[in-house]
């Protein structure tokens, strides 16, 4: 794949990914779906409730495929390795604290909360989760950042197919049985679970870098395209369908990241996009060519993730007592389309001043 085409990819599919994580937090925070419960409605309103929320959910996915597809392709020599802490760890560990200390100190200049140092401390080393929900994503992200340079040096030095064997194992075990636990709970019957140890693999976060490092190696480029795009659809119907049958049992069920399902889904998806170029923009950009303003818009966006990953869901918090004066269908748009756009603003602001960008953002 030419330069150019792999960024047009990228932003993509990033942009896409931000787009997914705002959706899927608008809609749990509207729907209180963190409350797993639901008013009574309709099975139409609540096939498209969990189709909002399943898309939405396709968010991480996106961001650890895009991940392993362009950090576990790279050549990693000793001084690489220190580079790479450095670079990319170091910086956002930092980054990570920083927004830490931010988030809870401000409730406390402002009344709201009490400070205390050892909370904040437990916080900062990531022995106690953060205020934000959210921002459970980030020390999931610095492990994986951790060993990263190690499991390339691995994968680029055996061949794809040895790898069948362990990721169809681990594959059952960390996403077949999650949802076959959903459907037992439902049905009222009791759950397996399974002591297999399979954490040295890297996890359920780390199978999904894994995908993502295959992808660039074309592993899955034989299988065409409308085969694909027809799984694809149907892991995620089939992801909404094991939502909705969930809430009719005693546990319902949020999709999470060890769904099969929805780890099907955005696979499919993004071996799409990257034959296809992308969602948002043409599959390729020859450089004597001016980037389109949609692809302007897009590359932006994908510049500005980070930042809107941060701040977007305090902005949804703040917003949300001036949105419930709307019916909910209407709540969720409106706080998407103001999420979105106040969060990419203030990032694309921040972003012009070097140091903020580079400190806050995470900006190259």
């Amino acid at each position: 794949m030419k330069s150019a085409e792999r960024i047009t990819f990228i932003d993509s599919v990033r942009s896409l990914a931000i787009l997914c994580v705002i959706m899927c937090h608008v809609v749990e925070l509207v729907y209180l779906l963190f409350e797993y419960r639901l008013p009574p409605i309709g099975m139409v309103y609540k096939l498209l409730i969990f189709s909002a929320f399943t898309l939405g959910r396709l968010g991480v996915p996106f961001f650890l495929l895009i991940t392993g597809y362009l950090l576990l392709s790279r050549s990693y020599m000793p001084k690489d390795i220190l580079c790479f802490w450095k670079s990319k760890w170091l910086r956002l560990f930092l980054t990570t604290d920083l927004w830490i200390i931010l988030f809870y100190v401000l409730p406390c200049i402002t009344n709201k909360g009490d400070f205390h140092f050892f909370i904040l401390m437990k916080q900062m080393l990531f022995l106690e989760p953060c205020s934000y929900s959210h921002m459970w994503y980030m020390p999931m992200v610095l492990g994986l950042y951790l060993f990263l340079p190690f499991v390339a040096l691995v994968l680029q030095k055996i061949p794809a197919k040895t790898l069948f064997f362990p990721g169809i194992m681990a594959f059952i075990w960390l996403f077949i049985l999650p949802v076959a636990n959903v459907l037992l709970t439902a049905t009222e019957h009791s759950t397996v679970n399974s002591s297999l140890f399979l954490e040295f693999g890297g996890g359920i976060y780390g199978f999904y870098l894994i995908l993502g490092f295959l992808v660039h190696q074309g592993v899955f480029r034989n299988i065409r395209g409308s085969l694909l795009f027809l799984t694809g659809i149907l892991s995620f119907i089939g992801t909404v369908l094991l939502q909705v049958f969930s809430y009719h049992g005693p546990q319902p069920y949020n999709v999470w990241y060890d769904c099969g399902l929805l780890l099907i889904c955005a696979l499919c998806m993004f071996e799409v996009f990257s034959r296809t170029g992308g969602f948002l923009t043409k599959a390729s950009t020859p450089q004597s060519e001016k980037n389109s303003p949609l692809q302007k818009l897009t590359q932006d966006l994908s510049k500005c993730t980070f930042g809107i990953y941060i701040i977007h869901n305090p902005i949804l918090i703040m917003l949300m007592p001036h949105a419930q004066i709307f019916p909910k269908p209407i709540s969720v748009i409106i706080l998407f389309i103001a999420v979105l756009c106040i969060s990419w603003f203030m990032v694309h602001v921040a972003c012009k001043i070097q140091f903020i960008g580079r400190a806050l953002f995470y900006i190259k």
